[in-house]
């Protein structure tokens, strides 16, 4: 309340009154395709690293999901420390797309790319030697998964978290190429979920595999490629 006072003073008003808003059903209209695009493949992505977290319970024994909770948690925080570079610099890639200044959009993702994986080879380092023994000294009841199932761990998550940055490069062209793939990716996650859960027993592999697969096929290499081959065409 006292920042909208602070704000809207007497002469901000005066403006708001005579300025126009234009025909604002055209603007709605023009950014509706693709705000719902966005919106799918977000209820897309989040099924994909959510549904194991949801359905988990019901194969894996509590013991296991707290362990797994943990180390998914972890990985989390590290792809989001990866991502700053990238969140920070998105609004002026889109910038740059308007202005066709592509050799800064390169040079952009080029670093975006090397700080990804910097920042997550270089965690899955230290959470292999020290993360366990870390957890020790804070007297923890939970330890982290074991070390084959969490290289897998890192490496679906790094995969994803790069792919996730591509397409932001994409969405710069004001363009969602990827809105379907995330649709079919969440819905063969859940297949082969099923698949491993109830037909194998897999318990936390199958927890892990499900995603890392469905991702593997398609979007992991997809629009990483897609943004080379445009930002590098000759």
């Amino acid at each position: 309340f006292g920042a909208s006072i602070s704000f809207f003073t007497k002469n901000i008003k005066e403006k708001l009154k005579l300025a126009d808003d234009g025909d604002y059903k055209n603007v709605l209209s023009a950014i509706y395709p693709n705000a719902v695009k966005v919106g799918l493949s977000g209820l897309g992505s989040f099924f994909i690293n959510k549904s194991s977290t949801f359905l988990g319970p019901y194969f894996v024994s509590l013991a296991d999901m707290g362990a797994y909770g943990v180390t998914l948690q972890l990985i989390n925080v590290v792809a989001s420390v990866s991502q700053v570079f990238t969140n920070v610099y998105i609004p002026k890639v889109f910038q740059w797309r308007v202005e066709n200044k592509i050799d800064k959009i390169k040079r952009i993702f080029f670093i975006s790319c090397v700080i990804l994986f910097l920042v997550f080879f270089g965690s899955y380092i230290i959470v292999i030697l020290f993360g366990n023994w870390t957890l020790n000294l804070m007297h923890s009841n939970t330890q982290l998964i074991s070390n084959g199932l969490l290289s897998i761990l890192f490496l679906h998550m790094y995969l994803s978290t790069n792919h996730a940055n591509a397409a932001q490069y994409l969405l710069s062209k004001n363009e969602v190429p990827f809105f379907k793939a995330s649709l079919w990716s969440a819905f063969f996650t859940l297949v082969l979920f099923i698949l491993f859960e109830v037909f194998f027993d897999m318990k936390l592999l199958g927890m892990i595999l499900a995603p890392t697969i469905a991702q593997l096929v398609y979007q992991n290499w997809k629009w990483p490629l897609e943004v080379i081959k445009e930002l590098y065409k000759k």
